[in-house]
């Protein structure tokens, strides 16, 4: 006799409205380092900065810069061989002071072109410089006169008072250089009639230089930002480009020593720095 069939169970039906049963989560736990590897994969780190490259603009200026050197270095030679030809008549004077007019503008755009050069070398890391035992006077006396001509047409008197006879330790070019462009800035900012010293004093195992003028002076508010790049502040040199103190500062630092800033409104200005002895 056959055994009953027994019907198959029927799985209970579901519609939309009832939720499907779910098996729990079963969770594995990792090896450390695969976790470690996991977790690298799901957050990686960002990349590191590529180093910024330098701009399209900074090279074509720094290019530009040293190719002016030598057709400046060229005018200012001829117009300075045709002023000792010049005949000693008056009246030729006018074109003798055209002459002049000629060597002071040249000198004033090559020293801009320096500047620009190196402020590139600046931006790029920093001002090279080659130091050795130098006398200071001879350095002294011929950045005066490299300015003196420009100091008489405007009727300004410019005096070198050295008081170190010690040697320095010093890039006699480069101090030539920080001379030139805190002339410069006097000149600028000195009356029809004014004077400028440059003067020296030993002050323990440095020698202190200064150059002073007794023209408008330093705002207070500009002081502390006077060695800033571009900086001008309130009056400032229209004819430059900001970067004469800025890598003057450069330069002075490069040589172990600091440069500093004093005046006052209608007082005049100092500018002080600082070199070690030899």
């Amino acid at each position: 006799m056959r055994a009953p069939v027994r019907p198959l169970p029927v799985a209970p039906r579901r519609d939309a409205a009832t939720p499907a049963r779910r098996r729990p989560a079963q969770l594995r736990v990792l090896p450390a380092a695969d976790a470690v590897d996991a977790a690298q994969w799901m957050y990686p780190r960002p990349a590191a900065p590529a180093p910024a490259a330098p701009r399209w603009g900074d090279q074509a200026v720094a290019a530009v810069s040293h190719d002016l050197r030598n057709p400046l270095n060229a005018i200012s030679l001829a117009a300075e061989l045709l002023r000792r030809a010049w005949p000693n008549d008056p009246a030729l004077l006018p074109e003798r002071g055209l002459l002049d007019g000629i060597l002071a503008s040249t000198e004033q755009a090559r020293r801009l072109v320096m500047d620009l050069l190196d402020q590139s070398l600046l931006d790029a890391g920093g001002i090279p410089v080659t130091p050795e035992a130098v006398e200071l006077g001879p350095v002294l006396r011929a950045a005066a006169e490299a300015h003196r001509l420009l100091a008489q047409q405007r009727g300004i008197t410019l005096t070198v008072i050295d008081a170190t006879p010690a040697p320095v330790r010093a890039d006699a070019a480069r101090v030539d250089q920080v001379l030139g462009n805190l002339i410069g800035n006097a000149l600028s900012h000195t009356p029809h009639g004014g004077r400028i010293t440059i003067a020296t004093e030993r002050a323990g195992g440095e020698v202190r230089v200064s150059v002073s003028d007794n023209g408008r002076g330093i705002q207070p508010e500009d002081l502390p930002r006077i060695f800033e790049q571009n900086w001008r502040g309130a009056g400032g040199n229209v004819h430059g480009a900001g970067l004469g103190l800025s890598i003057a500062r450069a330069i002075v630092e490069a040589h172990g020593g600091r440069i500093t800033a004093q005046g006052a409104p209608g007082q005049g200005a100092t500018f002080t720095f600082t070199l070690p002895l030899a």
